[in-house]
């Protein structure tokens, strides 16, 4: 008996923050997020007006979605609310971003700001 209500414990306890994002799919962003990392590396120091329009794209894709996807959690334990504000960090890092293109240097640091946001996430989060 102990052990069927710790577990239920655990279970509530697990359960409860993950639901905040049980019904966003972040499969399906998190490859577009890949992609789009690809895009930035390659035109990060292009002046072409072609590859700029697709570095501003992928940019603003990463706003679009971290925005997104920050209004729909709505959990309100401590691990969803790190979740949440995450989001709507990358998605701050990607205004700076996309304020900074044209500007090699300072986009470079703003690339590696994502990345690192990124990496973070997926470090806590483990995918």
């Amino acid at each position: 008996m102990r052990r069927s209500v710790a577990v239920v414990a655990f279970v509530a306890a697990v359960a409860g923050p993950m639901a905040a994002y049980a019904t966003i799919q972040l499969a399906p962003i998190m490859g577009t997020w890949r992609a789009n990392l690809h895009v930035m590396n390659a035109t990060l120091s292009s002046t072409r007006p072609e590859e700029t329009k697709q570095l501003r794209r992928a940019i603003q894709s990463y706003i679009d979605d971290a925005t997104m996807v920050a209004g729909r959690l709505n959990g309100s334990g401590s691990q969803a609310q790190d979740f949440k504000h995450r989001f709507v960090a990358l998605a701050a890092e990607g205004r700076q971003a996309l304020g900074d293109v044209g500007h090699s240097s300072a986009l470079k640091v703003d690339a590696a700001r994502i990345k690192a946001a990124c990496a973070s996430c997926h470090a806590v989060y483990n995918n």
